[in-house]
């Protein structure tokens, strides 16, 4: 409950289910015995495509509707209001921008510009890692979500499928920066 921020057992047990344990394991092994191999043909490219997104049809279907019970938030303005955070946030749900801004009441802060999830029972809201991001395009300053891609020497990828001629910003994000130290310190590489 602590770890994802609801109290709703029924959220809990579909996001921690056997059978999405299973799925993520067994596409986990599909992923370090085949996808770290050499080049492979269109014909076993196309192959693999279809397995994966039968893994993804079985983990939509594991975890059918838990999600619509969250808002994805990004917080703005913030009052601090007898010891709770009144926030000022944008739901960033919907395909119409701007996004619509909402007052959410949390006991606990929030950082500006990491995205959340809030249940609406909630009173805290789940910090999503910094993997996804949701930012202006360098060009058109029209907010976009961005997916983290890599690390290169002179920055971290990501991208994004708004946008076709800004499809890529590669930039220090030093939140994904420390998050990448830390997976792969704690991986052994």
């Amino acid at each position: 409950q602590e770890f994802f921020c609801t109290r709703n057992d029924r959220t809990l047990s579909e996001l921690v289910s056997r059978d999405i344990v299973t799925i993520l394991q067994d596409t986990n092994n599909l992923r370090n015995t085949k996808v770290h191999g050499g080049i492979v043909s269109d014909r076993e490219a196309e192959r693999r495509h279809l397995v994966l997104r039968g893994y993804l049809g079985r983990v939509r279907e594991g975890v059918g509707t838990v999600w619509k019970d969250y808002e994805l938030i990004l917080p703005g303005k913030c009052e601090v209001q007898r010891g709770n955070y009144k926030f000022e946030v944008s739901r960033m749900m919907g395909n119409r921008t701007p996004f619509e801004s909402v007052m959410r009441v949390v006991s606990e802060p929030m950082t500006s510009g990491d995205l959340y999830l809030l249940a609406p029972s909630e009173t805290k809201a789940l910090r999503l890692l910094p993997l996804l991001k949701i930012m202006p395009s360098p060009k058109t300053e029209q907010n976009a979500c961005y997916f983290y891609n890599q690390r290169l020497k002179d920055g971290i990828r990501f991208v994004s499928y708004h946008f076709e001629t800004e499809a890529e910003i590669v930039e220090h994000f030093p939140d994904t920066e420390e998050l990448l130290d830390r997976l792969s310190k704690g991986l052994g590489t």
